[in-house]
């Protein structure tokens, strides 16, 4: 129980009984279609399509100078078809009227999806399909707002987000700088099972991942493969197994291949 007393006190730690080991807490249908989802993004990879980026951004506003570079940034680069970016809002209409004044130049190529039905229909049509442009997202409630960004994680091909709840799920990641101290170890942890890049501290050194992930296929093709081999060794299996201690019933994974 570290760090979970306010005035710093030592306290007593959980009892033995009370702790298991489970694994990353990973929605079903993420975990189920990992083989197949990342074959994906190495087919679109192979075929030259635009690196599909998807960037998650939190109501705080405390990143509004981050998220300005990486659109900056991806902009030319939208434009020659090397990126097609998309940003998840999630149910923060204010972040939606800064970035409109931020980039009232480039409206033209912004394809805004503010419903869930909106939503749904786009994601499900670019699962074979090819995807370009920019595209924000903007939702309602936060189930929606939420729900958004596991339904495009199984079509995106990298992630951008801060090392907190996402760092623990089964995409290509690039981790940008951490807002709470304790999101640290998300991203420890996404280097050592090599799905994800480590912190990237600095705007210069966000940028810098950005074209890695975009110019060069070894690291998504490294990425790609361990979180494979992760799924394989039970990594993603939290929300399994924690289902398998309340309910008494054994976990079995089905036998899954690459489609």
């Amino acid at each position: 129980m570290r760090g979970f007393d306010d005035q710093g006190q030592i306290l007593k730690p959980l009892p033995r009984e009370a702790l298991y080991f489970t694994g990353h807490h990973v929605d079903h249908e993420i975990v189920d279609n990992i083989e197949k989802d990342c074959a994906d993004r190495l087919r679109r990879m192979k075929l030259k399509e635009p690196r599909r980026l998807l960037v998650t951004m939190g109501g705080a506003g405390a990143q509004r100078d981050l998220f300005k570079a990486i659109i900056d940034h991806a902009i030319p680069l939208i434009e020659k078809d090397r990126i097609a970016l998309f940003i998840n809002l999630g149910d923060h209409a204010d972040n939606w009227q800064w970035l409109q004044g931020q980039f009232a130049r480039q409206k033209d190529i912004i394809c805004t999806h503010f419903t869930w039905e909106d939503t749904k229909e786009f994601t499900d049509s670019i699962r074979q399909n090819s995807a370009r442009g920019l595209h924000v997202f903007l939702h309602d409630n936060t189930f929606h707002a939420v729900y958004a960004t596991n339904y495009l994680m199984r079509v995106m091909d990298v992630m951008m987000t801060k090392p907190s709840e996402l760092a623990f799920y089964p995409v290509p990641k690039i981790f940008n700088v951490r807002v709470g101290g304790h999101e640290m170890w998300g991203a420890i942890r996404g280097a050592e099972i090599g799905d994800s890049t480590v912190e990237t501290r600095t705007i210069p050194q966000t940028l810098q991942a950005v074209d890695l992930l975009v110019e060069a296929d070894d690291l998504l093709e490294l990425f790609c493969d361990c979180i494979v081999k992760n799924k394989s060794i039970g990594i993603y299996d939290g929300a399994y197994k924690s289902v398998e201690l309340a309910t008494g019933r054994k976990f079995k994974r089905a036998t899954t291949s690459a489609a």
